[in-house]
C-alpha cells in the first residue's frame, strides 16, 4: 500500500500471471480462437501476455517454444 491518495488500479484487470488463463479468460472458446489465430496469422508472431497462442512463447515473447 502506498499510502497515495491518487493510487488507483482497475477493478477489472486481468493478471496475466494467471497460470491456466487459457481456461479462466477463454472458456470453451479458446480451442475455436486458436484455429481463427492461426488462419490470419499462421507464423504466430502476434502475441500478448496470456493471449491467445502465448503459451508456444517464452515468458519474456522473445523465443518461440512451440514450432
Amino acid at each position: 500500500m502506498t499510502n497515495e491518495t491518487d493510487s488507483a488500479s482497475y477493478s477489472n484487470e486481468a493478471d496475466v500471471r494467471e497460470p491456466n488463463f487459457q481456461v479462466t479468460f477463454f472458456g470453451v472458446n479458446y480451442a475455436r480462437l486458436k484455429q481463427i489465430k492461426s488462419v490470419y496469422d499462421p507464423q504466430s508472431l502476434f502475441i500478448v501476455p496470456a493471449g491467445v497462442g502465448s503459451e508456444d512463447w517464452d515468458v519474456f515473447g522473445t523465443c518461440r517454444t512451440v514450432i
